[in-house]
């Protein structure tokens, strides 16, 4: 066998593929480059014991691909977790990752719009840092990130929020209910004020702790990738696994 592979006609079989496996890897890497950057987000809530604070680090990845007809679509990653803010007294509050499955409560029926301004933590660091990304044109935004500060911090208008939710057993992911930015009293109690979400670069690895906050989430993780909707599961129904935690 030694004596086979050692035969130089052999050898060139053998190293042709490998070269247009490698060709067509770099031509990949050139044609659908990939921006990835870490970011901080910290929320701030007045409370009646004084301001809590909570965060936590995100990775994220911009870049695009071809799809099936023929045009290109965005190729997104995350590695992250929501943020979560222990307000004293029993209470809680997170900011989670997603904009679109809980929205905010528009009638007393407790039904649910999607607003247009509001932004998910793909969108977040590109709003709050000033920051533009076009398909293809993933390494002029990595050259944009490289340019800002770490020390520089985003401040986002509630009107970019992501969903922010709250419970009022930890324990109980049925109790889990929506609060909108400008109204944390009304949904919180009194003297409870959301002050500010804010954005900024960082290196560190991204957050994993919130199992230990909310020990039930893993069982709500779909277990083969597929999303199932459920009438008396308020948590899949208004809101998702990855609203606190991806990726899945």
């Amino acid at each position: 066998m030694n004596h086979f592979l050692q035969h130089k006609y052999v050898r060139r079989l053998l190293v042709y593929p490998l070269l247009m496996v490698a060709a067509g890897y770099v031509w990949f890497q050139y044609k659908f480059p990939t921006c990835t950057f870490r970011y901080k987000m910290t929320a701030e809530v007045m409370t009646p014991e004084g301001l809590k604070t909570g965060s936590s680090v995100i990775e994220v990845s911009y870049s695009h691909n071809a799809d099936y007809g023929g045009g290109e679509s965005a190729d997104l990653n995350m590695t992250g977790e929501a943020v979560y803010v222990d307000l004293g007294q029993g209470k809680n509050l997170f900011v989670t990752l997603r904009s679109h499955e809980a929205g905010r409560p528009v009638n007393r029926e407790r039904e649910y719009a999607l607003l247009a301004d509001a932004l998910d933590a793909y969108e977040l660091p590109l709003k709050a840092l000033g920051l533009n990304w076009i398909f293809g044109e993933e390494r002029a935004l990595c050259a944009a990130v490289s340019e800002l500060s770490q020390s520089q911090v985003g401040v986002l208008p509630f009107q970019h929020y992501p969903t922010l939710v709250a419970f009022t057993n930890l324990g109980d992911p049925n109790s889990v209910y929506v609060v909108q930015p400008a109204k944390v009293s009304a949904a919180i109690g009194g003297g409870f004020k959301m002050v500010q979400l804010s954005i900024q670069l960082t290196e560190l690895p991204p957050s994993e702790q919130i199992e230990a906050v909310l020990p039930w989430l893993e069982s709500k993780r779909p277990k083969d990738g597929a999303v199932r909707w459920s009438l008396s599961d308020p948590l899949i129904d208004r809101l998702h696994f990855t609203s606190f935690k991806q990726p899945f």
